[in-house]
């Protein structure tokens, strides 16, 4: 579905903001900017929507960790990814992520309908990172 998704965006010349929901993770795409933008930043390469139909599960996991860049997820999603269809029923999303990934849209979403600079890319605001012991302004 977010290939599919991007497929008609991309026709229609409108752009993308996704949060993935881990580690802070927003993809934009603005394919009102650059129509022949690849999709999903290139990560998937020349794949369609259509290569995707009728894929199993272990293909689909695969799929996904490319498209998210399995390199750089954090260790609590490469841990649960193992788990999930035994353990886990789905992807694990905690309340406070899902925060996160709503005010992330919603800001690239405000900055772009205002006009205001917001380039395609993908930006992390991972809270772990920004809220470690080194990171603390007090003495």
């Amino acid at each position: 579905m977010k290939l599919a998704a991007r497929e008609q965006a991309r026709a229609l010349g409108i752009p993308v903001v996704m949060d993935a929901n881990d580690r802070g993770l927003l993809d934009v795409e603005r394919f009102d900017l650059e129509p022949d933008r690849p999709l999903l930043h290139g990560l998937l390469g020349a794949t369609t929507s259509a290569d995707l139909i009728g894929l199993g599960f272990e293909e689909s996991v695969d799929v996904i960790l490319t498209m998210v860049d399995r390199t750089r997820i954090s260790p609590e999603l490469a841990a649960a990814v193992s788990r999930i269809g035994t353990t886990l029923s789905s992807w694990p999303q905690l309340a406070s992520g899902v925060a996160l990934g709503g005010a992330l849209t919603a800001e690239a979403a405000r900055r772009i309908l205002l006009g205001l600079p917001r380039p395609s890319g993908r930006f992390y605001t991972d809270l772990e990172a920004l809220t470690s012991a080194d990171r603390s302004t007090l003495v």
